[in-house]
């Protein structure tokens, strides 16, 4: 069958960014010219915002898995929303915070308003 179970679905949704964190620790095994390094500080941030528990993420798809074969669905919803509420809270923070003390990180700034305005703004898609 095409469906799979709360958990497999939740091991898929780690996948990627396990392969991000695998890649970059195997870059750090050897010595590596200065692009590759590029590369490997790319693949830890990715894996480390793809695992933030917010909805459009891998990680919110995970808790979601991990929480819908123990509590309701609506329960999860709620969760789910607030868990994303506050890791858009906690980036923004972070992103006022770098801009006011170094005058930089202007697009970690732009990205979580963007991430608030796709998550609790913009309708969702019905698709």
């Amino acid at each position: 069958s095409l469906i799979c179970s709360y958990s497999k679905e939740a091991v898929l949704c780690l996948a990627g960014p396990f392969m991000n964190v695998l890649s970059a620790v195997a870059l750090s095994a050897f010595p590596i010219p200065i692009d590759l390094r590029l590369f490997k500080i790319s693949s830890i941030f990715f894996a480390a915002i793809n695992l933030l528990p917010a909805k459009c993420f891998d990680g919110g798809r995970a808790l979601s898995c991990l929480l819908m074969s123990r509590i309701r669905p609506s329960s999860v919803s709620v969760l789910l929303e607030i868990s994303s509420f506050i890791c858009v809270f906690f980036l923004w923070t972070v992103s006022i915070y770098f801009i006011m003390r170094t005058g930089s990180y202007l697009s970690l700034f732009v990205f979580s308003g963007s991430l608030f305005a796709k998550l609790f703004l913009l309708p969702e898609s019905k698709s």
